[in-house]
């Protein structure tokens, strides 16, 4: 599987928050992230089953 990987900054637009909630976020829900050159980059796909996992399903 093809993925596309995202900074940080990438990774808080994707999801519509700032990089700072990021940051909280990454480190309270332990966001998956890959070390690529020994800088974190964080999967796309994983974001959408991180999204998946933590909606309110509409409420």
């Amino acid at each position: 599987m093809d993925t596309e990987f995202l900074n940080a900054t990438d990774a808080a637009t994707y999801l519509g928050i700032s990089r700072a909630v990021f940051y909280r976020w990454q480190k309270a829900y332990q966001i998956k992230f890959y070390l690529v050159g020994g800088i974190k980059r964080y999967s796309k796909h994983d974001l959408k089953e991180f999204i998946k996992e933590n909606s309110l399903g509409g409420r």
